[in-house]
């Protein structure tokens, strides 16, 4: 249970927070390889509300050291929250990191593709990701997540390829960049559409540099 000093100084919703750390309610045949952890996602949000200071709640339990503690968070955590951790930095992701992604995302081997075409399929995406995220129009819209979700969808829906491989032809490709990176007007789908068939053009001969038909 939070210490009392720790509640009366944070918001109401603290008083909820129960975390284990009472080593008697482990087994002790279990203590030597058991390890409680509190992870929290999205931690940046309570920033936006600096009355409340939900995460104030956590300086007790960090003080004590008794909880292993992760947080993901968009924005940096004030020096209070920042001095009790340590705050690991993820710059922003390369091509050479696009690409471990996308091969995890669609089911091969970063060190060996069947398929030099699978290769350069996976090469124009990132780098049509990467010119979109670099666009003003979107660079605030569009997120990993959505990319990782593009691939998922491609994975989903695969064709014979003339040299045995498996892999999205164009119709299904437009279909998940519509499903994937639409919420935008006609134009701007258009102008999105038309970088990401670009740069797949420039790796994959046989890929158009533009869609056949948008929306």
């Amino acid at each position: 249970t939070p210490r009392p000093e720790s509640v009366q100084t944070s918001t109401q919703d603290s008083r909820h927070v129960d975390l284990p750390v009472d080593e008697n309610t482990l087994p002790a045949t279990s203590m030597p390889k058991t390890r409680c952890v509190v992870f929290l996602d999205e931690a940046g949000l309570p920033r936006e509300d600096k009355s409340k200071m939900v995460l104030k709640i956590l300086h007790a339990y960090l003080d004590e050291r008794k909880v292993a503690f992760i947080a993901l968070s968009n924005h940096w955590f004030d020096a209070a929250n920042a001095n009790r951790m340590i705050t690991v930095f993820r710059s922003q992701a390369q091509q050479s990191d696009l690409e471990v992604l996308a091969s995890g995302c669609v089911g091969l081997r970063t060190d060996h593709h069947p398929c030099p075409t699978v290769r350069n399929y996976i090469q124009g995406i990132c780098e049509g990701y990467l010119t979109v995220t670099k666009e003003d129009t979107f660079s605030k819209m569009f997120h990993h997540r959505d990319l990782i979700y593009l691939l998922r969808h491609l994975c989903r829906h695969k064709f014979q390829h003339q040299d045995g491989e498996l892999w999205p032809n164009v119709k299904i490709f437009l279909e998940a960049l519509e499903e994937n990176f639409g919420g935008v007007s006609a134009d701007e789908f258009e102008n999105l559409a038309c970088i990401f068939f670009t740069a797949i053009s420039l790796k994959v001969r046989s890929f158009p540099q533009a869609p056949p038909k948008v929306r």
